[in-house]
Formats: structure tokens, sequence, C-alpha cells
């Protein structure tokens, strides 16, 4: 029997308020929330990832573990962002 590898530790959030705000925010209607401008480009999340790769080696690792997974029949999935610390703002 093969052994299974937990990729993302368990952890306990210090600030759950926070990050359920963070999480209503990215997910508030297009052209709303964190993710308004994914629409006009759809690679924004992968171009941002590829970038901060260069200088974070924790996301560098993170961003190999997606290309490979690329090459799996069940890909890793979708990126949800969050941006924290989270600060209501309001956008116009």
């Amino acid at each position: 029997m093969a052994q299974t590898f937990n990729l993302i530790p368990h952890f306990k959030a210090n600030n759950p308020a926070e990050l359920q705000a963070a999480s209503a925010f990215r997910n508030l209607p297009a052209g709303q929330g964190l993710l308004r401008f994914r629409d006009s480009n759809p690679l924004l999340l992968d171009e941002w990832l590829h970038g901060a790769a260069r200088v974070r080696p924790a996301l560098a690792n993170l961003e190999q573990i997606l290309i490979l997974s690329e090459m799996e029949t069940v890909p890793a999935g979708a990126l949800n962002p969050l941006q924290l610390p989270f600060e209501v703002t309001i956008i116009g």
C-alpha cells in the first residue's frame, strides 16, 4: 500500500473573522472583489505566482507542484487567493 503525503499541514488560524472577511471579498461578483481583474486577464494568478516564485522558495515549490500536477489525470485544482492582512476596501 502506498503511503500518502499531506501537502498542506493542519493549522489553526488565530484570525478566523479576518479569513472569513477576506474569503467573502474574494467571492464577490465579477468586477467587485479580489478577482475583479481576472476577466480581463484569465492568467492573472498564474503570472503573479510565476513572478513571486522567482524570489520566494516556498512559492517556487508550489509552482513546481502545480506544473507537475498538470501531467496527472487529476489536476491539483484552481488557485483561490486571499489577501492577508485584510482591510475593508471600498472599490469605486
